[in-house]
């Protein structure tokens, strides 16, 4: 598979925040074309002008809400033409909307939670890999989660999902890669944005992600962490860079852990 190409374009899922929004910049910096999709307008806008601004590079933005799987066919399909074509399909919209035991947590909420992580990543995936398969070249690279391997139980329907993601992972790199794409994955561990990123209204850590995250709790979930630390956005986005290159050009059905040791 070779992705020394003269057009590179690229697609994110949740490029407004975080690890989305660093995935962005990196593509950027790298002199890709990028639609960016993401349920924060506004954000979404602000990232891709500064994106724009900073390389130079063609940033397009379009609302839309992963759970929508209508919605997302009609974006992903306006974006891949507006860009002319895809190459890399990078999904890292999600994450818990919430936290509590399996049997404290109402129900409803974790079926919100089930809707956004796994069947967001369906959706994104009945949207985008088509395209790639009838070209016969692609990457899809998903965030997925270490909580598939280790369930978290104040996460347990994050935790199920995330399985969920991990196994179609693997499903589709078995289908498709005969097709010549590859699909793997991206586990992060604790990786809050950095304290001066502007994350947007509807980013988890602007709605319950710094009422949670106190100071007690970070210490905690860095102390899990051999390598004495919380991981960064960049140290993600790097990892997805390095899927989306040439040096992975026979890796496929993968899942790679960025969590300085903190599930082995």
């Amino acid at each position: 598979m070779d992705f020394e190409l003269t057009a590179k374009r690229a697609i994110v899922t949740g490029g407004a925040s975080n690890i989305g929004r660093s995935i962005v910049r990196t593509l950027a910096r790298e002199g890709w074309s990028i639609a960016l999709l993401d349920i924060d307008a506004p954000a979404a806008q602000s990232v891709a002008a500064l994106v724009v601004d900073d390389f130079g590079v063609e940033c397009r933005s379009f609302a839309v809400d992963v759970t929508d799987r209508l919605a997302v066919a009609a974006a992903m399909h306006e974006a891949t033409t507006a860009l002319g074509g895809l190459d890399v399909l990078v999904h890292a919209a999600g994450g818990p909307l919430g936290n509590g035991t399996f049997f404290a947590r109402p129900p409803e909420d974790q079926e919100r939670d089930i809707r956004l992580n796994l069947f967001g990543a369906l959706n994104v995936a009945w949207a985008g890999i088509p395209t790639m398969v009838a070209a016969r070249s692609g990457r899809v690279v998903i965030i997925a989660s270490d909580t598939a391997r280790q369930p978290a139980l104040d996460l347990p329907a994050y935790s199920i999902a995330k399985a969920g993601v991990t196994a179609m992972i693997r499903l589709l790199a078995a289908e498709v890669g005969p097709s010549n794409v590859a699909v793997n994955g991206v586990n992060p561990m604790f990786t809050p944005p950095t304290d001066d990123e502007p994350v947007g209204a509807q980013s988890r850590w602007s709605r319950s992600g710094k009422d949670y995250w106190t100071p007690e709790r970070r210490d905690a979930a860095v102390a899990k962490i051999p390598m004495g630390r919380a991981g960064t956005p960049q140290e993600i986005a790097d990892a997805v860079v390095f899927l989306a290159g040439a040096g992975a050009a026979f890796i496929n059905g993968q899942i790679l852990s960025v969590n300085g040791g903190g599930i082995v």
